[in-house]
């Protein structure tokens, strides 16, 4: 009889890994609990529109729960191990085109959270100069334990998998890059703050596709996967109670955020005037060559406001901030038809602003500032809550001749319609803003701060309906104006 026997090179990786484990045990280290949100790359289909429905991709939504263990390694540079459970997701916005006057078209988004997988990964981290954040690099698998959808079915966009035809292995390898912040918690506790990305080849999902015309009475059958890729951020707790430690090394420490000097600071009040795009407005038309409804890029609109920053006396870098402004509403409209759809035959370019009443904000969050240099950079993060004020009452069209001199509304015309209150809108739009800034002069009485703003607010805050007709067809169509902006900010105020 025969004895086996280990090779030379897999004893020498035994006794390497044993060997690990035995001087990590002994190296100081840190547990922590973690919770992240994560998205995944936009849903590919094969097929996302025809003249009934349209599918817009969206990133996806997960989130996890992970255990972290770190082992440091030398002065500036620690071991990582992570495992946990994640999901994954993904989200498409479905807008189906019904085609008559009152039943215009319907718009829900479509969303599937599931695939839970265990995950198992380490890297290694780097300090990033004399500050508390970190550069992590490492490796990661996952195992998906099952597939979790079966079937989206609607009359128009169906999606399916089927459990041996759509099979993907069920083993993926990521490679990880993350950003890490060390925290305190209650001055006792570490934590750390990640934002985190995991690149991936593979699918963690794929299956068939059926998009069904009911105008054309065409029928396609394609194809739909999702990438195994994430973007996300995490938040860790220590579970050692141990404070953290200041890097090493005494002084002014360059590229370290440090508190403010100033404390006997007891407000900021500022006049706040912002200059931003809005959101475009969307049209739903159906896909017709001859002719398109868009809403226009390139409008920027004003508003102007108060804002009272009170820092807290414990820890003056950290202030609640409430701010109040006005603005006004605006709604765009790009029509371009070719010679086949007007009764004239000749081409139209039309591109229209209307002003459709005005709306009050109301801004309540928290504003860190710092010194990394010389300069004083603040951070504020705010929820946010729009009122549209003043009934729209709005006309919008286009006249068949634009050679011919007419007045609104047209007697005749190519697309005639109107936005109006009574088609309903939000009351009160809810949102997040954010908003960075340079701070000059932040330690004197006067203060001039610049920055950028950026906010997204759910709901609608203005509708309308519309016709586009020639001799031979009438489309019907209607409008929705979002809440949403991305513009600049400049502060002038007084400190006390």
């Amino acid at each position: 009889m025969k004895t086996k026997t280990l090779e030379p090179r897999l004893l020498s990786h035994a006794v390497c890994i044993i060997a690990f484990c035995c001087i990590a045990s002994f190296l100081p280290a840190q547990s922590y609990l973690g919770v992240g949100l994560h998205l995944t790359p936009p849903i590919h289909l094969d097929y996302t529109q025809n003249t009934a429905v349209a599918a817009r991709p969206r990133p996806g939504l997960g989130g996890s729960i992970t255990y972290k263990k770190e082992w440091a390694a030398r002065k500036g540079r620690k071991w990582y191990m992570e495992t946990g459970l994640t999901l994954q997701g993904f989200r498409f916005y479905q807008v189906s085109y019904t085609g008559d006057s009152i039943n215009i078209w319907t718009d829900f988004p479509v969303q599937h959270t599931g695939y839970p997988a265990v995950l198992l990964g380490g890297g290694h981290s780097f300090r990033l100069g004399k500050t508390r954040g970190e550069l992590a690099v490492g490796l990661e698998t996952s195992f998906v334990v099952t597939q979790t959808l079966f079937e989206i079915y609607s009359y128009n966009l169906s999606l399916s998998h089927h459990p041996i035809d759509d099979a993907t292995f069920p083993l993926y390898l990521r490679l990880n890059l993350a950003y890490n912040r060390n925290l305190r918690l209650f001055n006792t506790v570490p934590g750390q703050l990640q934002i985190y990305t995991n690149l991936s080849a593979q699918k963690f999902t794929k299956g068939s596709q059926f998009i069904r015309d009911k105008y054309t009475g065409i029928d396609q059958e394609g194809k739909y996967a999702v990438n195994n890729s994430e973007l996300g951020i995490k938040f860790f707790a220590g579970l050692n109670k141990k404070a953290l430690k200041p890097p090493s090394g005494g002084g002014v420490q360059q590229g370290r955020i440090t508190p403010e000097p100033e404390r006997r600071t007891k407000y900021r009040i500022s006049l706040t005037a912002q200059l931003y795009a809005p959101h475009k407005t969307v049209y739903y038309i159906p896909q017709v060559d001859s002719f398109s409804v868009k809403g226009r890029a390139g409008v920027f609109t004003p508003q102007f406001g108060i804002t009272l920053e009170r820092p807290f006396k414990q820890n003056p870098q950290w202030s609640a901030v409430l701010g109040v402004g006005m603005g006004y509403r605006v709604a765009t409209m790009a029509f371009r038809s070719d010679g086949r759809f007007p009764a004239d035959r000749q081409p139209l370019n039309v591109e229209q602003d209307f002003s459709i009443g005005g709306y009050g904000m109301v801004s309540l969050g928290l504003s860190r500032s710092g010194r990394p240099g010389r300069l004083v950079f603040s951070h504020t993060l705010s929820a946010t809550a729009v009122l549209p004020f003043g009934r729209e009452a709005v006309y919008m069209g286009v006249s068949q001749a634009s050679y011919q001199p007419q007045s609104p509304p047209y007697a005749h015309w190519v697309l005639d319609g109107s936005i109006d209150y009574k088609w309903g809108r939000e009351p009160v739009l809810f949102g997040g803003e954010y908003n960075p800034e340079v701070i000059f002069n932040h330690h004197g009485a006067y203060f001039v701060a610049v920055g950028l703003v950026a906010n997204y607010s759910y709901g609608v805050m203005a509708q309308g309906k519309f016709k586009v007709a020639n001799e031979q067809t009438t489309y019907y169509g209607a409008l929705l104006q979002k809440f949403s902006k991305v513009g600049v900010t400049v502060r002038v105020g007084l400190a006390r």
